[in-house]
């Protein structure tokens, strides 16, 4: 590692904060954000920046850095760096600016105000988004120094959605009560996150062995999820686990389906409520758990895969990075129309987005303001969220079944998974957005900014919005008066059993009774609009949505699109 003396006029590249805890993965709870930053930071020191600028917290971090660099090299590659402190932010004009690996970009906007608002930018990166301290960090933007040379990176089109509902619902709050008027905002760039496929690349001899070492044989299918085994912060597994139940029975009894978990369980509590429902959903899948942690292990179980499935349906979500790791792994994806995932799956090319169901605007908003007084916590209100999110599962039925009977679509949907995931997602592609990005920002520090004005009303503060408000934009499509639903038979496993169940009953004192579930689902034994439901249940109408979304989330609705469906 050498010193460098580094010019932005030459190649501008801005510094990047270090501190080891955003860009650790060896953490018993790894979180997407570390992955996220760690592939960020390893994309970074192999890319054709000489030398790179990195900022550390503290003198003590450098020694650190040093490590993860060297870990982080390609084999044989030298890479000059240098170094500066924080706590002197007035050294990072000479890069232009200074990126930091998350959303809280007005802390150190305070920072740079002693030494001169126009001396360098800032850029910071959302991933998770439903935070109370990520949606506080998007409302400071408007009352502290930040500037229009300054950026806020979207990793999707989604997230841009919520940001910008959060921020446009503080502005009406700040007009009103202290007389706003003239607000200064940052860039909001939508820039993916990246993946090196390169390292994924797999060949048949890796996968022959692989495969042999689980002892899965030729005709068996592997089909893998990687992520947090999460039921309310990640995704609920009774979509994935009832596909793949319906699939196995139409294939013969000599060929097995392997479902491989990769992926860690917070706690002993969510690790049984997966084991016990698998059983009950999923008898006839061969299911396997793998430490996702282990990045070799997380490797194998890829390769010797043949589907890569995600049916997320948390607002944790923002991006979706796992997917298209599957993809880089040429797998074909079967994963929920949701969020960043329609940014990076292709539809009926890469695989198979499934639609998703969430209800209107406005139904949702005692889920907030319960959080909001402390009445329950962040896992409660991303679970209540989540449970009130439905994925399409008569689509996942058939499209898994699809892709598991039909080997030839498998192979050419991995194919161009794989493809795809080269000519838009590879790092160095990523870096030159970057690139581009810092360019654009020191054109408007040293030229001229922009200002956006929208106007919009607000029920609660701006950083508690009622999260089918803020998310409205994630699912395919937001159940209204007009839809109609009807009760499907897609499995034997009672409204009471699953209302039981570990993963569905913590949060039961929020959900609707079950006896109100039981009697919208036989009132829909013939097709309904919600609107009609209104006139025959003497319930609220959020209780009723709530009551749909619930039913549609574990199989008993279906949507249909007319009367004639």
């Amino acid at each position: 590692m050498v010193d460098k003396t580094y010019d932005s006029r030459e190649k501008p590249f801005f510094a990047t904060f270090y501190e080891s805890e955003g860009y650790d993965i060896s953490q018993q709870k790894l979180m997407g954000r570390q992955a996220a930053g760690r592939s960020y930071l390893s994309a970074l020191l192999n890319s054709d920046i000489d030398p790179i600028p990195i900022v550390l917290n503290s003198p003590n971090s450098a020694e650190i850095f040093k490590k993860d660099m060297q870990s982080l090299l390609s084999e044989g590659k030298t890479k000059s760096v240098e170094l500066s402190l924080t706590k002197d932010p007035i050294q990072s004009s000479k890069f232009g600016g200074i990126f930091f690996p998350g959303p809280s970009i007005s802390k150190f906007a305070n920072e740079r105000m002693f030494f001169g608002h126009e001396k360098y930018s800032l850029a910071g990166i959302t991933h998770t988004t439903a935070s109370q301290q990520v949606m506080d960090s998007f409302t400071s933007i408007l009352t502290n120094p930040v500037m229009p040379w300054d950026a806020l990176i979207c990793t999707s089109q989604c997230v841009r959605d919520t940001v910008d509902k959060v921020i446009n619902k503080h502005k009406d709050y700040l007009k009103d009560r202290v007389g706003a008027s003239k607000f200064t905002l940052p860039q909001f760039p939508i820039i993916p996150l990246g993946v090196d496929p390169e390292y994924f690349l797999l060949d048949e001899n890796k996968k022959n062995n692989s495969r042999k070492e689980h002892n899965f044989s030729d005709d068996d299918i592997v089909v893998i999820f990687v992520g947090r085994l999460s039921f309310h912060a990640k995704a609920h597994p009774f979509p994935m686990y009832l596909s793949l139940e319906n699939a196995q029975k139409k294939l013969p009894k000599n060929k097995k389906i392997h479902l491989l978990q990769v992926g860690w369980f917070s706690n002993d509590f969510i690790k049984k409520a997966f084991e016990d429902e698998a059983k009950k959903v999923c008898p006839n899948i061969e299911i396997k758990i793998i430490d996702g942690r282990n990045q070799k292990d997380k490797f194998d179980a890829l390769a010797c895969s043949d589907i890569f499935v995600s049916m997320s349906d948390n607002i944790q979500e923002t991006f979706g990075l796992t997917p298209l790791e599957g993809m880089a792994s040429g797998l074909p994806v079967i994963a929920t129309d949701w969020n960043g995932y329609r940014d990076t799956i292709r539809n009926n090319l890469d695989g198979f987005l499934i639609p998703t169901y969430t209800m209107p605007s406005g139904n949702q908003e005692d889920i907030a303001s319960n959080h909001l007084t402390g009445a329950i916590n962040y896992d409660y209100y991303i679970g209540l969220s989540s449970i009130y999110t439905a994925v399409d599962i008569p689509d996942s039925i058939n499209k898994m079944s699809e892709l598991i009977l039909n080997d030839d679509l498998r192979k050419k949907m991995g194919k161009q998974a794989r493809d795809h995931a080269k000519e838009k997602f590879f790092w160095p592609l990523i870096i030159e957005k970057y690139k581009d990005l810092y360019k654009e920002l020191e054109d408007i520090r040293k030229n001229s900014s922009k200002e956006l004005e929208s106007i919009k009303k607000y029920n609660l503060p701006s950083s508690n919005l009622d999260p089918s408000y803020i998310f409205e934009s994630y699912p395919s499509f937001q159940l209204n008066n007009e839809t109609i639903l009807q009760s499907v038979n897609l499995h034997e496993i009672t409204i009471k059993e699953i209302y039981d169940f570990e993963s569905v009953s913590y949060i039961k004192d929020f959900l609707p009774k079950i006896d109100i579930l039981e009697n919208i689902h036989s009132k829909l034994e013939t097709k309904k609009s919600i609107d009609n439901l209104t006139n025959i249940i003497s319930e609220d109408i959020s209780i009723i949505y709530k009551a749909v979304s619930w039913l549609l989330k574990f199989g008993f609705l279906k949507v249909s699109e007319n009367n004639n469906d």
